[in-house]
């Protein structure tokens, strides 16, 4: 089952006219364990391309590695990306409740270093493959994801950037300074799980970390707006989240802009 809630991708040069393939040579995944857990990012490549690729580090939401964040690592792919969609939660574990979700994301909030952690590893394993340029890498979340990808640019890690959709702002940890890091926020306007004074208390974070940050934020959107599930999963479990499908597109349009 396809989910979606409070919390829960992607690219640098494009080829529009690229294809998807499944051809095992042009698809991998990197895999690493913690105990029993074992955690698996899949990467998916452009059918055709010359030289390294710049890729984009896809993080899921409180779900977990659901087909919905599949479908934006094919998006990229199709645009002339990598894109590699990690797990965070390890055993490829995926919540079919609200309940389930809030359990798998809590330890991510009461320890935000966490998912930093995690990120690091499937970093590490990225700069290992040849196929991709280093120095053009960038992360995306959605929702959860993006409130990780955002604690990932405030460890001081070495991307060229992040995008958080609609995700968390709020965060134990606080932004570097002067870090080289480029931050885009897409959020909704009228998402109640992000309130005006979280908005600007992040602003102040990152003007004082002197961060480049471009902030976009879409009348009506409330939370999740980016998945077309997001209205059904709303009303059956009473949660404020809807699709939008203006906001959907304008902020689409606002991440290429931004890995271009």
């Amino acid at each position: 089952m396809k989910l979606l809630f409070i919390c829960l991708l992607l690219i640098s040069c494009a080829h529009h006219s690229a294809k998807v393939t499944t051809e095992e040579n042009r698809a991998s995944s990197f895999t690493f364990a913690e105990g029993t857990r074992v955690f698996t990012a899949d990467l998916v490549l452009p059918e055709k391309n010359e030289g390294k690729l710049p890729l984009i580090i896809i993080v899921h939401e409180w779900w977990g590695k659901t087909p919905y964040v599949q479908k934006r690592a094919q998006m990229l792919a199709k645009a002339g990306y990598a894109a590699l969609v990690v797990d965070l939660f390890g055993n490829s574990e995926v919540a079919s409740t609200p309940d389930a979700a809030k359990a798998l994301v809590g330890p991510f909030y009461s320890d935000p270093n966490l998912g930093v952690q995690r990120l690091n590893r499937y970093l590490e394993l990225a700069r290992q493959d040849t196929r991709l340029d280093a120095s053009k890498f960038y992360a995306v979340g959605y929702c959860f994801g993006g409130s990780q990808v955002l604690n990932w640019a405030r460890s001081g890690v070495e991307l060229k950037g992040v995008a958080s959709f609609h995700g968390n702002l709020s965060s134990k940890l606080q932004m570097k300074p002067n870090t080289a890091i480029k931050i885009l926020v897409l959020n909704g306007a009228a998402d109640p799980t992000v309130p005006a004074r979280d908005i600007k208390a992040f602003k102040v974070e990152m003007a004082k970390a002197h961060t480049q940050l471009i902030f976009h934020s879409y009348k009506g959107a409330l939370h999740a707006f980016t998945n077309p599930e997001a209205t059904e999963l709303g009303k059956r479990y009473k949660l404020p989240i809807a699709y939008n499908e203006k906001a959907d597109k304008a902020s689409w349009e606002e991440f290429m802009k931004f890995l271009e």
